[in-house]
């Protein structure tokens, strides 16, 4: 049995040859469970692919097209509502070298591409714990950190001493093998980890899709709630009480439930 100071510096090496080796690649599997609505498709196998400073974080069972399902209830009403896909799996890239970050995004790309953002590496303040424990045969420590408004725990391992984690968490001084946030909605869970040996496969970022911006991406949400109302207005002019504030109404599911007290204060 190894002491702990000779297993962490044999890991600290190992660390310098997974990050310097450019023609190696690793995979790590994991099984994502969240309880967010709009989330599930992202629910499933997820697979990290890392490469010296370069990384890529596929969702496997997110669905590869997007599909239109018919509305239930009344057979006579034409309401469906859509299922977003992506033949990519909505991948997140990331290359430490640039401290940037490039993914895939459904949000406001309605039926049409999916949208492609560019931005810094997220920079998450983990305080680490002395608790730890065995995931698949490799003692992990305990970080907690803050990320997307959620406080998430994390167990990593400096047995692989390398940044990365499952989707964006990031940072720490070793892999991220499970996760989970405080409010129980997200919680990833190791599955394996090995070496491939695949030469066609490439760690690359997405390219199925439109490059925006952020500030692009609300643009493009807002033009849509201005056609959404006037297709539900007389003379397609929309009501005065069913204004779009550029500032204001750039949340779809915000602007709707203000409208909707809006017209409760009107009965």
């Amino acid at each position: 049995m190894l002491s702990h100071s000779l297993f962490f510096l044999i890991a600290s090496l190992l660390g310098i040859s997974l990050l310097a080796q450019e023609s190696i690649i690793y995979q790590v599997e994991y099984r994502c469970e969240t309880k967010i609505r709009k989330g599930k498709s992202h629910d499933g196998v997820n697979t990290l692919y890392f490469s010296g400073d370069r990384s890529l974080y596929i969702h496997n069972d997110f669905p590869k097209e997007t599909k239109f399902i018919g509305g239930k209830g009344d057979p006579n009403r034409q309401t469906f509502h859509v299922i977003k896909g992506d033949s990519e799996g909505i991948p997140v890239f990331m290359n430490l070298s640039t401290d940037s970050m490039i993914y895939k995004t459904v949000y406001g790309s309605g039926s049409g591409p999916n949208f492609i953002l560019s931005t810094q590496i997220p920079q998450i303040n983990w305080e680490i714990y002395p608790s730890e424990k065995d995931i698949g045969g490799y003692p992990a420590r305990l970080a907690v950190g803050e990320f997307g408004g959620r406080t998430y725990e994390a167990w990593f391992t400096e047995g692989i001493p390398v940044p990365y984690g499952p989707f964006m968490l990031n940072g720490l001084p070793g892999l991220i093998l499970e996760a989970f946030s405080r409010d129980e909605k997200v919680h990833y869970w190791f599955m394996s980890f090995k070496q491939i040996t695949d030469p066609e496969f490439d760690i690359a970022p997405p390219t199925d899709g439109i490059k925006v911006t952020m500030e692009q991406i609300e643009e493009i949400r807002i033009k849509s709630l201005y056609q959404a109302e006037a297709r539900g207005a007389t003379h397609n002019d929309p009501h005065p009480d069913w204004e779009i504030e550029k500032s204001k109404w750039t949340i779809f599911g915000d602007y709707k439930k203000n409208r909707r007290e809006k017209r409760n204060q009107r009965r």
